[in-house]
């Protein structure tokens, strides 16, 4: 319940039929809609509506009126949506055949709002869309002679639109490259009210840098040396749970991706509001520590994960913590040699 977070039961496909269930399995609803294969929620407004890819159309659920409606788009493939899906107090936005679209639950349909000309026809591993308070961020990837083989020559392409599908512009592109980092950072483009942030290599794709960019364009702030690696974000009652962003996590100090055991590496808390300002020092990485990152979670208290060789030519995850608003608060919880943890959702 967005109102007051209470589980108000579940979504079901049994035999082909998607259902709602009360919260003890024991209630079936009428049917909401049947010759179901496939379904999947992908994103949640924050009055709790839902949407749901089923068998590759877009649908919202709203659950105070237990009505299911089709949003009338069809994605052009099996929707593994992840960061190319994103939603708002209103609407959602996907990214589909290089093109951004806006998905309206109280209007019942979905509308191209962006359609760069060389944009390729497919979302890109990297691809990304985040929404601010009037903004929408979301990338592209672009290719200097329209063959998605020749990948020597692709550059990914961030936009920035107006809610409303007005006002396009291009924030930044840079040559395509993957970070090479030594296992999943856990971290995706992520945007406040104001800001987007965002990781890639600059200079001759040698440094790596966590960028800030005003989704209105007009300032950036490039860090090099340095990677986003996390976000906190208030708790939120829907379904979604996670609300706006609190505090943005820097791991700097990262000289030579190539060579992590080299770096000497130290965790900073952003103000997302204001990235140009003060960062508050959580302090200094162990001396064994390859990476470190964190999932999306409530704040200011918070558990990560830190990367460490595990002495057999692999990687160890251990458990730290800090508070995002405590300078010098981080600790490592585990040193674990041969296990491995990871933290509880949220957290």
């Amino acid at each position: 319940d967005p109102e007051t977070g209470a589980h108000r039961g579940w979504l079901a496909i049994e035999d082909g039929r998607l259902n709602r269930l009360a919260p003890d399995l024991s209630v079936h609803t009428a049917d909401l809609l049947v010759g179901v294969e496939l379904g999947e929620v992908i994103g949640a407004t924050a009055n709790g509506t839902l949407f749901l890819e089923i068998d590759q159309n877009l649908y919202a659920y709203d659950l105070t009126a237990n009505r299911l409606k089709d949003l009338n788009f069809e994605f052009s493939a099996a929707c593994p949506c992840g960061a190319s899906f994103a939603s708002d107090r209103e609407f959602g936005f996907v990214i589909d055949s290089g093109e951004l679209h806006r998905a309206s639950p109280a209007r019942g349909r979905t509308e191209r709002i962006d359609a760069p000309d060389e944009a390729l026809p497919s979302v890109g591993p990297f691809d990304f869309v985040t929404v601010g308070s009037s903004r929408v961020a979301w990338s592209y990837t672009a290719d200097a002679d329209g063959d998605p083989l020749t990948q020597n020559d692709q550059e990914t392409v961030i936009r920035s639109i107006d809610r409303d599908g007005s006002g396009a512009l291009t924030l930044d592109r840079y040559e395509l490259a993957e970070l090479p980092l030594p296992s999943f950072s856990g971290f995706v483009a992520a945007s406040s009210d104001e800001w987007l942030f965002y990781n890639r290599l600059a200079g001759d794709r040698i440094y790596p840098s966590s960028m800030s960019i005003l989704l209105a364009g007009g300032e950036a702030q490039i860090n090099l040396l340095s990677l986003w690696v996390g976000s906190s974000r208030e708790p939120a009652l829907g379904p979604a749970h996670l609300g706006p962003v609190t505090r943005m996590l820097r791991l700097g100090g990262l000289d030579d991706l190539t060579n992590l055991p080299d770096n000497s590496l130290r965790l900073r808390s952003i103000d997302p509001d204001d990235p140009r300002g003060e960062s508050i020092a959580l302090g200094d990485l162990p001396s064994d520590a390859l990476f470190a990152y964190a999932l999306p979670g409530f704040g200011p208290s918070r558990v990560g994960v830190l990367l460490a060789a595990d002495g057999f030519g692999g990687l160890q995850s251990d458990l730290i913590s800090w508070d995002d608003e405590t300078a010098d608060s981080l600790r490592r919880v585990t040193d674990t040699n041969g296990q491995n943890e990871l933290p509880a959702a949220h957290f």
